[in-house]
């Protein structure tokens, strides 16, 4: 079995357009630390939200033309260089679905039904429970390998800029959230790969899981009289929202919820994929 995805995972990492798509997002880090050096450094700044409060707080609850200005200055104005870096480079990992889960998706799972892989291995021997099996740890391996990529260049980064264990934790954070919000997306769109052998439209769904377009549908749903009325809002089963969730908690409820996450969005997926693949008839 650690053949069968060792072998597979070796082959996605010849691809071009894999290497090609790590290689922007570490070039759209470095990037970001580049831009850092256009940015107004003042220590004493409290800084964007802060000025936002203030501003808020204000007797009459306006903004003059001059608040407003200093308001513009402040969004552009950070106490370290590390710190704008932070900023920076966030929106840049919070975009690894799209630059990196898609390239990964494509060459595990199309790549499988366009080359008749899959039909080969099952043909030699190997279950299809095993195979699937073989597809989600190979996403993890592929996935977490980009990640500690990501880590090293980010952390490098931030060390260069003068960062601090608060904002290397912060940018490391990022990554590593972006990561499991990438494989716990990957799992459910793996049950269309293998229930229509198809990977067009499990793609479109990985997208639109990604881009947050599930989560916006569930909120409008949740926003139904009938709904909102018993404070029902779909929208807090979904994994963006049960990931942000997780993060708002304290340290010490955070194993339970990732157990939870784990085995609602990974285990569970898996095990009813195995059962709509179990007898399915091939197509070749």
């Amino acid at each position: 079995m650690f053949n069968c995805i060792k072998a597979d995972a070796l082959r996605v990492l010849k691809k071009a357009s894999f290497n090609v798509m790590t290689l922007i997002v570490v070039l759209l880090m470095i990037g970001a630390a580049a831009l850092t050096l256009l940015v107004k450094v003042d220590p004493g700044k409290a800084g964007l939200k802060e000025a936002i409060a203030a501003a808020e707080q204000s007797d009459d609850g306006e903004m003059t033309g001059e608040q407003a200005m200093e308001l513009l200055a402040d969004a552009f104005t950070f106490e370290s260089r590390a710190e704008a870096y932070s900023g920076f480079v966030s929106p840049v990992l919070g975009m690894l679905g799209l630059l990196i889960g898609v390239p990964i998706f494509l060459a595990v799972f199309s790549d499988d039904f366009k080359s008749k892989a899959m039909q080969t291995a099952i043909g030699c021997g190997i279950s299809r429970s095993k195979l699937i099996l073989c597809r989600i740890m190979e996403v993890i391996w592929l996935i977490c390998q980009t990640a500690i990529i990501f880590s090293v260049v980010g952390t490098v980064c931030a060390l260069v800029l003068g960062g601090n264990a608060k904002i290397i934790g912060e940018i490391l954070g990022d990554v590593w959230l972006s990561t499991a919000k990438i494989i716990f997306y990957v799992s459910i769109p793996m049950m269309i790969v293998y229930a229509m052998q198809n990977a067009t439209l499990a793609l479109v769904t990985f997208i639109l899981m990604t881009l947050g377009t599930v989560d916006m549908v569930l909120s409008g749903i949740g926003a139904i009289p009938i709904l909102s009325k018993h404070n029902i809002d779909p929208s807090m089963i979904t994994i963006g929202s049960v990931l942000d969730k997780a993060t708002d908690m304290k340290y010490n409820l955070w194993p339970l919820m990732w157990v939870i996450l784990i085995v609602c969005y990974i285990i569970l997926p898996v095990f009813l994929t195995m059962k709509i693949f179990e007898k399915k008839e091939l197509e070749f």
